[in-house]
């Protein structure tokens, strides 16, 4: 997999790339997309002037930028911007724009040949119903033969592998059948169990 010399100096098994800031307020200070929903509605209200589609194309654009300057060797939690929509309908994945964005955004995951994060954090945190990315986005990937790897973005060791099971069926039905492994320092393809 890809990665950017800027990581690489610093002798790591791997990265893995996510982008919690999409934008900065006029006084520099940084959005948060990964926070406290208030703080969503506060820069989406003084940045974008609450237009949503604005703030979603910075999002993916500032993912693009990494992916285009810095790859990591693993984008995290790609669509985590979803996560302030379950708290009020800002926009509906199955827009025309939104799709095109995230569209947008898996070519450049092809291109750049980072392995995409298939993230069960927002299922066991009661945030989203499905992981980072969703499954529609999950069989776009699958189309362009885009490899994954399953992560739970666990903060404690309780959470290693919450939800792995359920999200690996559906992502069989999906069609992935390997996930990428790190072993022995390589990463390998490994079936999907």
């Amino acid at each position: 997999p890809g990665m950017s010399e800027a990581i690489r100096k610093y002798d790591l098994d791997y990265g893995i790339g996510s982008v919690h800031y999409a934008a900065q307020y006029d006084d520099g200070r940084n959005w948060e997309i990964d926070g406290p929903h208030q703080m969503f509605v506060e820069g989406l209200d003084a940045i974008f002037d609450n237009n949503i589609q604005m703030a979603i194309q910075a999002y993916y654009g500032r993912i693009r930028a990494m992916l285009d300057s810095d790859p990591p060797t693993i984008l995290g939690h790609m669509d985590k911007i979803k996560m302030q929509n379950a708290r009020a309908s800002y926009f509906n994945e199955q827009d025309s724009w939104y799709r095109d964005e995230v569209r947008k955004t898996l070519r450049a995951v092809a291109n750049s040949g980072v392995i995409l994060e298939v993230n069960t954090r927002g299922i066991y945190k009661k945030l989203t119903s499905e992981p980072y990315p969703s499954y529609w986005i999950l069989r776009e990937a699958h189309k362009l033969n885009i490899p994954i790897t399953v992560n739970s973005d666990a903060h404690r060791p309780e959470e290693l592998i919450n939800e792995f099971e359920i999200v690996n069926k559906e992502l069989k039905t999906v069609g992935y059948r390997k996930v990428m492994e790190l072993r022995k320092g390589k990463w390998v393809k490994a079936e999907l169990t």
